[in-house]
């Protein structure tokens, strides 16, 4: 049980750390779209930009569970994952907050079906937490 605390603990602060580099590399791919791609300073991209980066970043989180990482890093994966795709989801859907809410919902019920699925430890469901408090900290 002392080791599960542990790995609890891990997945906080690997949530922190990755969720904090997938927003630091999503403002670098947003410059670069804004600066090579888009000279005029139009930013119908963005929208696409955010949702794809986080839909990428939560299907790398997904398929990352079936290899031999740490359980903990596992994780940490998919807070970043969730949490980047669910934050760029609501920005961008901000004006239609119940179909926004609506997939959150269906994406976090999912999440949740895979885990107990997958019969994850309970600190797998660290990530489902974390994403909501990125999303209610963002917004």
């Amino acid at each position: 049980m002392h080791q599960e605390i542990k790995q609890g603990v891990y997945v906080i602060l690997g949530s922190i750390v990755l969720l904090g580099l997938s927003f630091i590399v999503y403002f670098g791919l947003f410059r670069m779209f804004q600066l090579i791609l888009n000279p005029e300073g139009h930013f119908g991209f963005v929208m696409f930009l955010r949702i794809g980066y986080g839909i990428i970043l939560i299907l790398l989180a997904f398929l990352n569970y079936r290899t031999k990482t740490a359980e903990w890093l596992k994780a940490s994966i998919m807070s970043a994952g969730l949490g980047t795709f669910l934050i760029g989801l609501t920005v961008s859907l901000y004006e239609t907050p119940i179909l926004a809410f609506a997939i959150v919902f269906v994406t976090l019920s999912v999440t949740v079906f895979y885990l107990f699925k997958t019969q994850q430890k309970w600190f797998h469901y660290i990530p489902i937490g974390m994403s909501l408090l990125a999303i209610w900290l963002y917004i």
